[in-house]
């Protein structure tokens, strides 16, 4: 999927992956989110626990990710998949869903340097037992993120 902001690759990348912990405050999928551990400097584990969905049907989760990140001229590149860290072992009350390899690109859009087009790779499994109509994830998780991005990024400009 991908989504073009109204916003320099930098700014997009520092609000994603330099200002994670800070994402419960706009992504309203996330309740909680926290750097376990910073491997080297461009590898991490991070913990998030996704917000209930589908109207509660689909309860909390969380997930432990490796991520390494990558910054290029005009480009910043995350990728990422599920590991385990004793800083969140996997305990009764939530479902831990599991991340396939995945990640995101943010390049800054050719035809309007002020924008940039985030491309995402969603590869999640909610694990438990869920509807296979209820487990549609990467579209509406899509948008919902891209919308909610948005709106972060637009409090964040100067007003003019």
């Amino acid at each position: 999927s991908q989504a073009v902001l109204d916003a320099t690759p930098e700014a997009v990348f520092d609000e994603v992956v330099v200002n994670i912990e800070a994402m419960p405050q706009w992504n309203k999928a996330i309740t909680e989110s926290q750097v376990l551990q910073r491997v080297e400097d461009h590898t991490f584990v991070t913990y998030e626990v996704a917000a209930s969905a589908a109207r509660g049907l689909i309860s909390p989760r969380d997930f432990v990710t490796v991520r390494r990140v990558e910054r290029r001229p005009d480009r910043f590149i995350s990728s990422g998949m599920s590991t385990t860290h004793d800083a969140r072992p996997v305990h009764d009350g939530i479902v831990r869903g599991e991340n396939g390899v995945g990640g995101f690109v943010v390049d800054r859009n050719r035809h309007n340097h002020e924008q940039s087009v985030l491309h995402w790779i969603l590869n999640t499994d909610l694990k438990g037992k869920l509807p296979g109509y209820l487990v549609q994830p990467e579209r509406a998780s899509m948008l919902d993120f891209a919308e909610n991005l948005r709106q972060r990024l637009r409090g964040m400009r100067p007003a003019v």
